[in-house]
């Protein structure tokens, strides 16, 4: 899913860009975060430590070993993500409704 896909996703396709890349920004550090949690969860006490000695800035590095050693991460960490989104787009579809129902 691109970003183009997100905003349309979530109906915000007239936010400001400022207002967009926050949005992308966020769905991207929440996606991390519990992707992070998922795969903590998953790996043997070795791969913990395997894990532990790559540098975590080295962003290539750190998905190659994902790839290589947790089955399914590009898939899982595609999952988290659609998830977020879809809790994103209720809580504004919630949002929405709030406000129409306060102007009538």
């Amino acid at each position: 899913m691109n970003k183009e896909d997100v905003f349309r996703e979530l109906q915000v396709e007239d936010w400001s860009e400022e207002e967009k890349n926050e949005l992308i920004d966020n769905i991207n550090d929440v996606t991390e975060m519990r992707f992070v949690g998922l795969v903590d969860d998953i790996m043997t006490d070795q791969q913990k430590i395997e894990f532990s000695k790559i540098n975590q800035d080295e962003i290539d590095v750190v998905g190659k070993w994902l790839i290589d050693n947790i089955p399914q991460a590009k898939e899982l960490y595609i999952s988290t993500m659609e998830d977020y989104i879809m809790e994103l787009k209720v809580k504004f579809a919630e949002n929405k409704a709030k406000v129409e129902a306060a102007f009538k």
